[in-house]
């Protein structure tokens, strides 16, 4: 090793003369005061390394090589001399370059940048600073990887990338510049779909970025010698129309921004083709013929020729015309035809075909008949002229529900079907695998006429009917309509589900026609089941005689509530035995009748009569009338037994008035006419003869019990008129259960009961008594206090 000596002079100032990531170039300047061949040892180490090493040199500089990419040297300069000495060193410091990324690339989309880079030679583990800068914006980034895209770049902005190399020691490279430039993108895959002889349908792409970016389209087309249209689209397809026919059309396309920035356009370009006849309309097939007609070309001026083609049947015919319109003759029925039209240029260029299909008719069956039952309907029908081997096809149907038949026969019976129901048939002649059009018939299966209608009940308003139906009806859903009415009056209308119903609403008296018929929901009713119902005139009821006297008897009945709004009134009949019958009428539900014979069985008969002279049955009673008494002075004159000449000796005894005795005796006076020449004074003008018997004393009537409380009641009735001139007065008795009787007597046709036990049933009669201390039959009455 050299040995140190201060006597050698060191170098002068040492300067980096040029750093690069694994050299460093030294310069020094020479030691003073020494000449000729110098000799130098330079040595170095690393910041973090102990370990020195060294070259020696002739020159004042040198390269050392071979060191790490950005770190910390310190070197060191000392002179040799020739005798294995050197000087101080003079040191001096530097560190190496940091290299940047390599092979920096980028791939501009519409709103991104792809940014890509290769990591440096020399270096071990390193990061990378990535910037993304427009104007005074700047976005940094720190990454471990090579790659990096940026999003939501805003379009036709300029950006400036950079990159580069960090190294855990904190060092950095100088970065990588790269500028780019966004763009409002092109329209891409610009097609042109179907192409007419007027329009062109286009379609085209936008990049995904675009999505979230408000745009629309401008798209701009016209033909040689025309002014071009544009019009605007927010989607990716338009269709251009009113172009020129059989014309070259340019086409762009730009995108457009919200802001009215536009990009650059896509741009093609096509020709429109002759048009094609319009629309080819078939005004009559026949089975040998067919007519056609169609629109003239769209675009198109003047007059143009075209080419009219068929085939089918074996067959292939074209002809040309000028005219829009064609006959087909020729045809064979049934077949199937396709027919062409294309319009012809003056150069015998040709538009594309109109092309439409039409089948010949085939004859349809003749004369088609349809004959219905409940169950069935039977189908005829004749061949069709000028055919020879054909079938039918048959269908029936109802609601969604079809039966289709294939036949050789002239006719055919539909059965099991549901009655009272719309069928529709149809008959088709089948030709050559294919089917007339249909005759069609819409029948309905008959409905069957109720069964066993039956007046089951009849009242003065209402009727109860009841009927049925054939069992063929119970899958088929109906219902009932009854019709009755009188004779002249309008029909009323019911409607049931069940089998029976109450007519109501009828009138005594009148006989009223009911008709009964089965109504199916969509095809109507069928015929009726009818009877007759008789609503007879009502019976008065509770006939009653009320007071009789010797010669009148008041009557009172009732009648139905319901023959209330019905007018009518009564006819009273009456006689005695060995009298002719007398009638009145009355409005009313009572009557007084008079004239009758005193003592005597009367028969009386009422029935109702209606006003227009209808009589009903009648109600009859009979009663007996009382004995008539004379309000005269009566002398009653016995005869003794005979004299000796045969004279009857006469004794008169004057026993006053007949009503003194009236209810005392009951006096039956005779005149015989025959004895007329005896005479008893100048008031008698005949021999009466005078028998007595018993009377009765009549009983209180309308005996009535008014207002009852718990210890009191106060009773009411009434008596006969005849007897007002007789003495009398009444005795009432009453008690309730477990008391003895208590007994008041009044002279008035009323009583007032007091000290009753609370709460308990009271008996009461009444008795009639006489001066002489007789007493009638009691009128009986019971009542509840309270």
């Amino acid at each position: 090793m050299p040995i140190l000596s201060t006597d050698i002079p060191p170098p002068g100032q040492v300067s980096i003369a040029a750093v690069k990531p694994e050299a460093v170039f030294l310069k020094w300047v020479n030691p003073e005061g020494l000449s000729g061949p110098l000799k130098f040892r330079v040595s170095w180490r690393c910041r973090l390394n102990t370990h020195h090493r060294f070259i020696d040199v002739k020159n004042s500089e040198v390269q050392i090589q071979g060191l790490i990419p950005g770190e910390e040297y310190a070197f060191t300069v000392a002179t040799l001399s020739s005798d294995g000495g050197h000087s101080l060193g003079v040191s001096i410091t530097a560190s190496t370059e940091v290299p940047p990324p390599t092979n920096l690339t980028v791939e501009t989309k519409v709103t991104s940048v792809s940014v890509n880079w290769k990591k440096p030679a020399g270096v071990a583990e390193v990061s990378y600073l990535l910037t993304l800068s427009r104007d005074e914006e700047h976005q940094t980034l720190h990454t471990d990887s090579e790659e990096h895209i940026f999003n939501h770049l805003k379009l036709e902005m300029e950006y400036t990338i950079s990159v580069l190399t960090a190294l855990s020691t904190g060092a950095q490279s100088k970065p990588v510049f790269k500028v780019i430039s966004t763009c409002i993108p092109i329209p891409e895959n610009l097609e042109v779909g179907s192409v007419t002889a007027a329009s062109a349908s286009l379609s085209w792409s936008m990049p995904s970025e675009m999505d979230e970016i408000p745009h629309s389209f401008l798209v701009s087309y016209h033909s040689k010698g025309t002014e071009p249209q544009t019009i605007s689209t927010d989607t990716c397809s338009a269709v251009i129309t009113g172009l020129t026919p059989d014309s070259e059309h340019s086409v762009s396309i730009c995108t457009k921004l919200q802001d009215g920035r536009q990009g650059q356009p896509a741009v093609t370009s096509f020709q429109t083709g002759i048009p094609l006849p319009g629309i080819i309309e078939f005004t009559s097939v026949q089975p040998h013929a067919v007519a056609l007609r169609w629109e003239p070309p769209k675009g198109l001026a003047g007059l143009y020729r075209y080419k009219v083609s068929w085939r089918g049947g074996g067959m292939l015919r074209s002809l040309e015309v000028s005219t829009r319109n064609v006959e087909a003759r020729g045809l064979a029925p049934g077949e199937k035809y396709e027919f062409t039209v294309a319009t012809l240029c003056d150069d015998d260029r040709q538009s594309p075909h109109a092309v439409a299909t039409v089948r010949t008719e085939i004859p349809v069956p003749e004369h088609v008949r349809v004959e219905s039952n409940t169950t069935s309907l039977s189908v005829k029908w004749e061949k069709p002229g000028g055919l020879k081997e054909v079938s039918y096809q048959l269908t029936l149907s109802r609601n969604e529900e079809c039966q289709a038949i294939s036949t050789d026969s002239l006719e055919h019976c539909f059965s099991a079907l549901s009655p009272g129901t719309k069928y529709s048939v149809s008959v088709s002649t089948v030709l050559n695998d294919c089917q007339s059009k249909p005759v069609w018939n819409t029948t309905c299966t008959t409905i069957p006429v109720p069964e066993e209608l039956v007046v089951d009940s009849v009242t003065l308003t209402s009727a109860t009917i009841s009927w049925s139906v054939p069992s063929v009806m119970d899958q088929t859903p109906h219902s009932f309509l009854i019709s009755y009415h009188s004779e002249g009056a309008k029909p009323t209308d019911i409607t049931t589900d069940a089998y029976n119903t109450i007519i109501t609403g009828l009138k005594p008296g009148i006989e009223y026609m009911v008709c009964v018929c089965v109504v199916c929901e969509n095809t109507g009713k069928g015929q009726p089941a009818s009877a007759s119902i008789n609503i007879g005139i009502p019976i008065p009821d509770n006939l009653e005689v009320g007071s009789v006297t010797a010669a009148s008897a008041s009557l009172s009945w009732s009648m139905p509530s319901e023959m209330d709004d019905i007018p009518h009134s009564f006819l009273v009949s009456y006689h005695s035995k060995g009298t002719e019958p007398q009638t009145i009428s009355t409005d009313t539900c009572s009557a007084v009748i008079t004239g009758l014979t005193p003592d005597s069985e009367h028969s009386v008969s009422i029935c109702t009569k209606l006003q227009d002279g209808r009589q009903g049955q009648p109600a009859v009673t009979s009663f007996q009338t009382e004995i008539f008494f004379l309000a005269c002075m009566v002398c009653v004159c016995v005869v003794s037994k005979n004299t000796g000449n045969g004279q009857p000796a006469l004794t008169s005894i004057n026993i006053g008035t007949s009503a003194g005795l009236l209810y005392s005796e009951k006096l039956i006076y005779r005149v015989d006419q025959r004895k007329q020449d005896h005479f008893l004074n100048d008031n008698i003008s005949s021999i009466i003869e005078a028998t007595t018997i018993k009377n009765r004393i009549p009983i209180p009537e309308n005996l009535e019990v008014g207002s009852v409380t718990a210890a009191s009641a106060s009773l009411s009735w009434s008596m006969p008129s005849e007897m007002d001139e007789i003495p009398h007065s009444f005795l009432v008795s009453y008690h309730s259960k477990g008391t003895e009787p208590q007994t008041i007597s009044t002279d008035t046709c009323s009583a007032a009961l007091t000290a009753l036990t609370p709460d308990s049933e009271h008996s009461v009669s009444i008795f009639t008594k006489l001066q002489d201390g007789r007493q009638g039959q009691p009128a009986v009455t019971s009542f509840q206090t309270g």
